[in-house]
């Protein structure tokens, strides 16, 4: 999406309308919400705590509301603002969660999650959580 600004936005019924330019091209578009987009991620801001401190990051724990069939959650994790790294996770079924228990050190921490779509289905996350230790030293 680099170059595309969005403009005005409305939602007629269980449409959503959307008007773009992109340079000397413009148009609206309606969003078809019958249609997951299949790589949908969301990303946090950046979690620092005491930003100068370091820090274990630790407890990572996804939430969901729904996990359909055919369908997934994933954590990328980046430290200092390196490149994201997949992580593992474990599944909590009974406790609609999915968590990664490992401790990554660093300043700060960023999260993506990424949702894997089937269709018109879609995992519908409630909560990101970590925790973290700061160190004392600088």
């Amino acid at each position: 999406l680099s170059g595309i600004d969005i403009g005005a936005m409305m939602v007629i019924g269980n449409d959503l309308i959307v008007s773009w330019r992109e340079g000397a091209n413009f148009g609206i578009d309606r969003i078809d919400w019958t249609t997951k987009y299949p790589n949908a991620y969301l990303t946090t801001l950046i979690i620092a705590g005491t930003r100068h401190r370091a820090k274990d990051f630790k407890n990572y724990i996804i939430s969901y509301d729904n996990r359909p069939v055919g369908t997934d959650i994933t954590l990328e994790t980046s430290i200092n603002q390196g490149p994201f790294a997949l992580q593992t996770l474990t599944d909590d079924v009974a406790n609609a969660k999915t968590k990664l228990q490992r401790t990554l050190a660093g300043g700060n921490l960023q999260l993506r999650i990424r949702l894997t779509t089937s269709g018109n289905l879609s995992p519908i996350v409630s909560e990101i959580y970590c925790d973290w230790d700061e160190k004392q030293t600088l």
